[in-house]
């Protein structure tokens, strides 16, 4: 009774874990209404100059092999970057646009294949901003320039980037996947992080005096950081609409003198969440991984979440150096973790068997004792003492291996290295492993066959069978429950990662193997220790 219980228990958990990433639920987006931007009107600097009639947008490219971002002459800013890398897009645009300049024309006037120059020039103002690719980094200058006789007051805002979350019902993202949208800012302390960054409101905006180190932006695999090389005054967070989103800094600055030049740097970073390419600039951009849920989940995880998947991360990339090979580093992977949970595993089953085998007695008492709660509790608790049984044996030690489940999920699911990693037939573990293509749509499977889910299934039935067989049930009603549901979980759980990364679905049906093999051995042993 207790082991069904707790199988319950997990199970309600798991589906509720997965359940709400492969189904987030949306609630009515909000727009921000004309009143809203009017309160903020005394944060909102009017443009300096009449802006000049809008002629056509041109686009200019630069690239290489790694990242492709897309220029607009309206305002000089990347309106689009593409991880040429990956084949994958950022939803975010108009990054590192100056405020007061972002529907100006500029000219570009300078272009090799790794930079590109652009310069406007109105009422003796003179604009030059240059943009400049190494690697998975952008390297920005703006310049502004004063050619007057006299001093001016010129208030620089950049915007970092808008996020656009459209870009993602355009690309058909899955919308478990919307729900790592995250954008963050960070400073010498702390980092403030919005997560589930997929429905703006106006709820939304936010303001700080702050002087800060980097704004990023991070999906499911990919993040995009920009440092500024100036001083920031404060940063402002301004809903759009229902969709979008910006972030603008307002630099520190002074009166341009007479004949005097200002200059504004940003190092951009476009490329996957992968810690060691992260540190390897050292400039803190590690920081913004980050594996904690929040909520429920980290309370089952005792809030050890984040720290315990970056334990396993380095852990698998190590494997990953030494065999170069992705699938065999998660297998051995799911061995490892099997050994090292081995002790709670073991402490648990035997926990069960001992509890199963006072359960004709445990019977015994409630019937005899089924209306007298007192003496019922009383008799049970000397029953468990006798015994020497702890009713929350077979949970417990369990339960102490949540923050390693939901940190590894975290790891697997948001991997970057898993994408375009083959293993075997698998051609992208990053995706359901696809044994082949059916030329018809099957019901809730769809056309294609993953082979790995249905292992998985065919593995925990056996496992179920095998704990069956040692559990005493007196009722014919519990037994039929118990029936019922060795056979609705393995179903469930197939269910759920039919549409998994099938590096995900490659480890839990080794660990299921691993488990299965240890209630096996665990059946044999007649005599609870």
């Amino acid at each position: 009774m207790e082991k069904r219980l707790f199988l319950a228990f997990v199970l309600s958990f798991f589906i509720l874990f997965t359940w709400n990433k492969m189904f987030p639920q949306q609630k009515n987006g909000e727009i921000v209404t004309k009143e809203i931007i009017e309160e903020k009107a005394d944060l909102t600097i009017p443009p300096p100059l009449p802006i000049i009639e809008r002629k056509e947008e041109r686009l200019s490219f630069l690239g290489n092999e790694k990242i492709e971002i897309e220029i607009t002459n309206l305002g000089a800013s990347i309106k689009s970057v593409r991880l040429a890398e990956y084949n994958s897009n950022l939803p975010i645009t108009e990054i590192n646009s100056l405020k007061q300049y972002k529907d100006v024309t500029f000219i570009e006037t300078y272009k090799t294949a790794n930079k590109i120059i652009f310069q406007y020039k109105a009422n003796d103002i003179a604009i030059s901003k240059s943009y400049e690719l190494d690697g998975y980094l952008v390297k920005t200058d703006t310049r502004i320039e004063n050619s007057r006789e006299m001093s001016i007051e010129e208030k620089v805002e950049i915007q970092a980037f808008k996020l656009d979350i459209s870009r993602l019902d355009k690309e058909g993202i899955n919308p478990r996947d919307k729900m790592l949208q995250e954008y963050s800012i960070a400073n010498d302390l702390q980092i403030y992080r919005k997560k589930n960054a997929f429905k703006i409101s106006k709820k939304d905006y936010r303001v700080e005096i702050d002087n800060i180190n980097w704004i990023g932006f991070r999906n499911r695999y990919f993040c995009a950081i920009l440092m500024p090389q100036y001083n920031i005054e404060k940063y402002e967070i301004i809903p759009i609409e229902n969709q979008e989103l910006s972030i603008t800094l307002s630099a520190k600055t002074e009166k341009l003198g007479q004949i005097d030049t200002q200059e504004y740097q940003n190092i951009i970073y476009f490329g996957p969440q992968d810690i060691n390419v992260l540190k390897s600039y050292d400039l803190g951009f590690e920081r913004i991984i980050n594996y904690k849920i929040g909520g429920f989940f980290d309370i089952m995880a005792f809030g050890l979440t984040d720290f315990v998947a970056k334990i396993i991360l380095r852990y698998l990339n190590f494997l990953n150096k030494i065999i170069d090979n992705l699938g065999i580093a998660i297998i051995i992977l799911a061995i490892s973790i099997s050994v090292v949970t081995y002790p709670f595993t073991h402490k648990s089953m035997m926990s069960m068997k001992k509890m199963q085998a006072i359960q004709p007695k445990l019977s015994k008492i409630r019937e005899q004792y089924k209306n007298n709660p007192q003496k019922l509790n009383k008799e049970m608790m000397e029953l468990y003492k006798e015994n020497k049984v702890n009713p929350f044996g077979g949970c417990l030690p369990m339960l102490f291996q949540m923050p390693i489940f939901i940190g590894l999920y975290q790891v697997l699911w948001r991997s970057a290295s898993l994408k375009g990693a083959s293993f075997l037939w698998i051609k992208d573990l990053s995706e359901p492993d696809r044994l082949f293509i059916l030329n018809n749509t099957l019901p809730i499977i769809g056309n294609e066959i993953n082979i790995l889910p249905i292992l998985m299934m065919i593995v925990m039935f056996f496992q179920q069978k095998i704990s069956s067989k040692n559990m005493v049930v007196a009722d014919p009603q519990q037994a039929q429950q118990q029936k019922m549901m060795m056979m609705f979980m393995p179903l469930m759980i197939g269910f759920i990662f039919y549409k998994f990364a099938s590096g995900l679905a490659l480890y839990f049906t080794t660990f299921y193997i691993l488990s299965t093999l240890t209630h096996l051995r665990m059946s044999k042993i007649k005599k609870a220790v």
